[in-house]
């Protein structure tokens, strides 16, 4: 069952997201407390109904939300700037590289040079995909990014970087071991867009997500 155990995060000792200006959702088991900046200049907000919300992945986020909702998960969910990179990511969550989790989509090439479509790999932030080790695991004859075009298709407008870790039911996920090591098991993803994250339980995001495999694909 995906039902896990309600696990707390323990209480976060990094920087304050407000103090850069941003807005802060908590929720634990379905209950949200939200505190917002005092600055007027409203600086990294993301309202629903606002231009933004409609195009930055709104509804991908309150899928997930939703899903761990229904899990009762407990969760931070943080609304920021614009953070293209995973560096930008750590920097305003407020955590160690090393607890994002990154999201890639990459399309896999059978022995018999037959596509056989697209899968999702999650691995830590902090290191590099090591094609070698999915050939293998996988038995495939290669492996390749998906082009933005294809990621927008398979996931309804997504850009690159802000893939959450989620690939059911749209595509079978694979998750590294690196994942659920840095110092607190926390993993902290973006969630359908550049401009929202999610903080929670390494442990209930394996529970929730359930991958396809767990195994070894990342390299310093």
């Amino acid at each position: 069952s995906i039902l896990g155990r309600v696990t707390r995060l323990p209480a976060y000792a990094g920087p304050s997201p407000e103090r850069y200006g941003f807005e802060v959702e908590r929720r634990v088991l379905g209950a949200k407390k939200r505190g917002r900046s005092s600055s007027s200049s409203g600086a990294g907000r993301i309202d629903d109904d606002g231009e933004l919300g409609r195009a930055d992945g709104t509804g991908h986020r309150r899928r997930i939300t939703d899903l761990l909702d229904s899990n009762r998960v407990a969760y931070r969910l943080l609304r920021h700037e614009v953070t293209p990179t995973s560096e930008d990511s750590a920097r305003v969550r407020g955590e160690d590289l090393s607890t994002g989790g990154k999201a890639i989509v990459l399309k896999l090439r059978e022995a018999s040079d037959d596509d056989t479509g697209f899968a999702l790999f999650v691995l830590s932030a902090s290191r590099k995909l090591h094609a070698k080790s999915i050939r293998r695991e996988l038995g495939t004859r290669g492996v390749r990014f998906a082009t933005a075009d294809e990621l927008a298709e398979l996931t309804g407008g997504l850009v690159p970087g802000s893939v959450p870790p989620f690939g059911r039911p749209i595509l079978p996920d694979r998750v590294d071991t690196s994942i659920g090591t840095s110092d607190g098991g926390k993993i902290a993803f973006n969630c359908g867009s550049l401009t929202s994250s999610i903080v929670m339980d390494a442990a209930d995001y394996l529970r929730v997500a359930e991958p396809a495999g767990i195994f070894s694909f990342s390299k310093e």
